[in-house]
């Protein structure tokens, strides 16, 4: 099951800001990040905050476009 969340929900069940965005580089293990492709055109971030599974369309500045996934 798929859920569209706003950046203040996200905050809400991931404890994490989503305008302080994630670093690809940086918190790659920590997170389990990883793209993929998904449609003919784009991609979406797959990441786990707390053992809960979330992808965003854009990670960086910010993270929009957040989908929980259970």
């Amino acid at each position: 099951m798929v859920t569209n969340l706003c950046g203040g929900a996200f905050e809400l069940r991931s404890g994490r800001m989503w305008t302080h965005g994630i670093s690809p580089f940086r918190e790659r293990e920590a997170l389990k990040l990883r793209w993929e492709k998904v449609g003919p055109i784009g991609g979406r971030h797959f990441f786990e905050i707390n053992g809960v599974q979330y992808s965003a369309k854009t990670i960086s500045p910010r993270i929009e476009g957040i989908q929980m996934h259970s």
